[in-house]
Order: structure tokens, then sequence, then C-alpha cells
């Protein structure tokens, strides 16, 4: 009977792991939100377009300019979350441990923490 508590161990191993693979799904399914919402746009405005330039031309200037904000969030919302899973594996691997979980707490969707709607197609 004692404690199951390993402060170093492959237990820790597998928590850094899976908090690792939790922000790369939550990067990706930021990223299928965004084209999810620009498909609809697209449909709803431009679907007689004939490439994705023309289409997004066709968008009106504060849909655009939506539609330009929110990807430019989600980028920056990749690449902090590829810096915060970079520096929490670099601590983890020279302290032996992962860090602590405030130092890795998930990010507000830059979609829905931002100015976007949350409907694209209003």
């Amino acid at each position: 009977g004692g404690s199951s508590f390993r402060p170093h161990g492959p237990g820790l191993l597998w928590v850094s792991t899976a908090r690792s693979l939790l922000q790369v799904a939550q990067a990706g399914l930021e990223w299928l939100l965004f084209a999810a919402q620009l498909t609809l746009l697209l449909l709803k405005h431009a679907a007689s377009a004939s490439d994705l330039r023309s289409a997004v031309g066709m968008l009106p200037p504060a849909k655009r300019c939506d539609i330009q904000n929110t990807f430019l969030k989600v980028v920056e919302f990749t690449m902090s979350q590829q810096g915060r899973s970079r520096a929490a594996s670099v601590a983890a691997a020279a302290a032996g441990f992962p860090p602590a979980a405030a130092a890795t707490a998930p990010e507000l969707s830059p979609v829905v923490a931002g100015g976007a709607s949350p409907s694209p197609v209003a």
C-alpha cells in the first residue's frame, strides 16, 4: 500500500506527452473552425467565383477584414502553442519531468476570444 505518486517517472512523461498532443489537437481544431467559417462565408457571398482569390475579393469589406483578422489570430495562436510546447519540452528534458500545469494552461480560442463573430454567416 503506499502512495502511487512519483514526482519523477514515466507517468509524468505520459502527462507531458498527452498535454502536447492536446495542444496540437487544439491548434488543428482552430484551423478547422477557421476553414469552416471561411467556407460558409464563401458559399453565402461568393459561390459563383472561379478561384479562391476572386471569391475572397467578392466578400463584403467587413467580412473580408474579419477573415483576415481571424486568420492572423489563428496563426498567432498556432505559433504560441508551438513555442509553448517547445519550451515545455526543453524544460521537461532539463528537469527530468514536465512543467507545472499552470505553465501550459490552455488559451482561449482565437476565433472566440478575438473580435470575430462566432456565426460566420451573420
